[in-house]
């Protein structure tokens, strides 16, 4: 657990996107951009009551968390806001968000303003017209939901990722099972964890499909 560097938020000016220092800020920066990145996005679904707009920035090499940011505040057109402004802060991070529900709006935005090649997507086969459509978003059903949060789970335990944002942890020691369900404990949240799990895949993937890098990827893991 270490404590972040600067605490505040992200403002874009016509040359270039600026961090601003606020203690009251939703952005907690452990490292400002240096090593190429990869951003989880988890979405929250706009209830009154429930978990907030989450991401976590992960470094390509190094895979220990290099921001963090959670807040209910934004809409989700100004929750894509700030993700294209996050993603040109690190170098034009490879970024993956939840297009589950609320997701598909936010998402949507990010299309339109962010470098389409730096968002991932996968091939969904249309049965009528017998064609493959690129669909942007990362989708978590029961599925891929086990899928990150057992890779996650296998970095912790093995020591190769550092968590260091004191939400993400507490989460993470607050995240239980519930009939087979991975899930936050009652009262409690799980989007940073999810956000968290979200970047990992993204990191892997944009390790696995960056231009003369060879890793491994497992037929579960491979896009379509």
């Amino acid at each position: 657990m270490s404590k972040p560097i600067d605490v505040g938020y992200l403002v874009e000016t016509e040359s270039s996107i600026d961090f601003i220092e606020d203690p009251r800020g939703a952005l907690r920066i452990y490292e400002h951009p240096g090593e190429d990145a990869a951003i989880g996005a988890d979405v929250a679904e706009g209830l009154e009551i429930g978990d907030d707009h989450a991401a976590v920035v992960l470094g390509l090499e190094s895979n220990n968390t290099l921001a963090a940011y959670n807040t209910n505040k934004p809409d989700p057109d100004q929750f894509a806001i700030f993700l294209r402004m996050l993603g040109l802060y690190y170098n034009k991070a490879f970024m993956g968000v939840e297009r589950n529900a609320v997701g598909f709006s936010v998402v949507s935005d990010l299309i339109k303003t962010y470098p389409q090649h730096l968002i991932y997507f996968n091939y969904r086969l249309d049965e009528k017209k017998k064609k493959k459509t690129k669909k942007f978003g990362w989708i978590t059903d029961e599925r891929t939901r086990h899928l990150i949060l057992s890779n996650m789970q296998q970095e912790i335990r093995e020591g190769s990722t550092d968590l260091r944002d004191k939400p993400l942890i507490h989460q993470c020691m607050k995240f239980v099972n519930v009939d087979g369900k991975p899930q936050a404990a009652e009262g409690e949240r799980d989007d940073l964890v999810l956000a968290r799990a979200i970047a990992g895949k993204m990191r892997r993937h944009r390790l696995a499909t960056r231009p003369g890098t060879k890793v491994f990827v497992p037929n579960s893991e491979r896009v379509y």
